[in-house]
């Protein structure tokens, strides 16, 4: 009998340890530690960053649409679109482990491929002043039945961060609106990422 995948929740429970993952050419620096990397590339001379984020671009590869997730109302920047994704923790083998555990803490997603970056390193201070760096990257995912989920991926939200998941097309996303649902994006530099990972997609599928 085979073990039964945890759920996202169980996320609470226990450190969730992403499974192996392929990483894409160019992403050797984000396979170290986040304090690894925090000491190898400083911002400029003597100046560091404080802590990492990452964010996760998922395409579905049967419908070529992005994987878009509303924040809680309760939460910062309420209601508002971006894609998965959060601060990598110390604890994280390393900055793409970070990223896989995010994106399956946030959406039950099983990151089988990192495959490549999306734009470059992101800046920002938080409230209390602390320099944070965000880098993005498209991530391939475990597919299911299709019967169990939007075309053989099934998404699982952690209620206290996400309140409802959406599919978009490029076309969707640029229109900021997906049948009755308006996107309203939760940063400039959130839309932008959105668009460069689907110029990424066409790319590596040939499509124009």
């Amino acid at each position: 009998m085979s073990a039964e995948k945890p759920t996202a929740a169980a996320a609470d429970e226990a450190p969730y340890e992403p499974p192996t993952f392929t990483i894409g050419p160019g992403l050797e620096q984000f396979s170290s530690p986040m304090s690894v990397y925090l000491a190898t590339y400083p911002l400029a001379e003597g100046i560091y960053l404080e802590a990492f984020a990452t964010g996760c671009l998922v395409i579905n590869p049967q419908t070529s649409k992005l994987l878009l997730v509303q924040r809680a109302p309760h939460d910062s920047m309420p209601l508002l679109w971006e894609t998965p994704g959060g601060a990598v923790d110390p604890e994280d083998k390393s900055i793409l482990h970070g990223a896989a555990r995010e994106l399956y803490e946030e959406a039950g997603l099983t990151a089988t491929g990192i495959v490549q970056l999306v734009g470059g390193l992101e800046t920002f201070f938080t409230r209390r002043g602390r320099k944070i760096g965000k880098v993005n990257f498209l991530v391939e995912v475990e597919v299911c039945d299709k019967e169990h989920g939007d075309d053989g991926i099934e998404v699982k939200l952690d209620p206290n961060e996400h309140v409802k998941h959406v599919w978009v097309s490029e076309e969707e996303a640029r229109a900021k609106k997906a049948g009755d649902i308006d996107l309203k994006y939760t940063t400039s530099a959130q839309e932008r990422t959105i668009y460069q990972a689907f110029n990424i997609w066409k790319t590596q599928a040939n499509i124009t």
